[in-house]
């Protein structure tokens, strides 16, 4: 995945559009994924029936 290659700036960007600590940032990454893949998932079984009905 590219978001691999490229998770430090986005984890520096994000620490510093919140406000929080690096390190806090850098420990989310697992959820992250977690979270990422989760809404992936979901979005196919929802969008895609309905999206194939138009």
């Amino acid at each position: 995945m590219s978001w691999k290659k490229n998770f430090e700036a986005l984890a520096t960007l994000e620490s510093l559009y919140m406000g929080a600590p690096i390190s806090r940032t850098r420990a989310m990454k697992n959820g992250l994924l977690q979270t990422v893949m989760y809404c992936m998932r979901s979005a196919n079984h929802t969008l895609a029936p309905s999206m194939t009905a138009w």
